[in-house]
Parts: C-alpha cells; sequence; structure tokens
C-alpha cells in the first residue's frame, strides 16, 4: 500500500526494497547527490545464529505517520 502527492511518497510492502526504485524517484537534475542508508543485519546476535528479520506494521497508521516530502 502506498501513498504519494504534492512531493511526497510512502509505502508499506511486504516485498524487499527496490533501493534503484527509490533513488530514481528522488533524483534530479539540480542535486549533486542521492543518499541512501541500505543496512543488513549481522549473522549473529548475542551469541545466537541470526536466521531472519520480521517485521510488522498496521499499514493505514504507518501510512499516516510516515508522510514525508521528496523534493
Amino acid at each position: 500500500m502506498s501513498q504519494s502527492g504534492d512531493g511526497w511518497f510512502v509505502e508499506v510492502t511486504p516485498e524487499p526494497l527496490d533501493v534503484a526504485r527509490f533513488t530514481a524517484m528522488v533524483t534530479r537534475p539540480a542535486c549533486g547527490a542521492v543518499a541512501a542508508f541500505v543496512g543488513t543485519t549481522r549473522d549473529r546476535f548475542d551469541g545466537r545464529e541470526v536466521v531472519r528479520l520480521e517485521y510488522e506494521a498496521y499499514g493505514p497508521m504507518a501510512l499516516r505517520k510516515m508522510q514525508v516530502r521528496v523534493v
């Protein structure tokens, strides 16, 4: 689910994020750079093997809370 308009875009999705897609959304000829943080996880945490990451969100509330400006 996504929302956009008036210079902003927010998306909540179960799919892997497409960094190239989002970079293309904010790249402009007048801009000198686009910075993105792409994180990974360690293979171990607190002495135990990390086998997966799980995230959950209530989509409608997340969309309201994360409305950010893309210029």
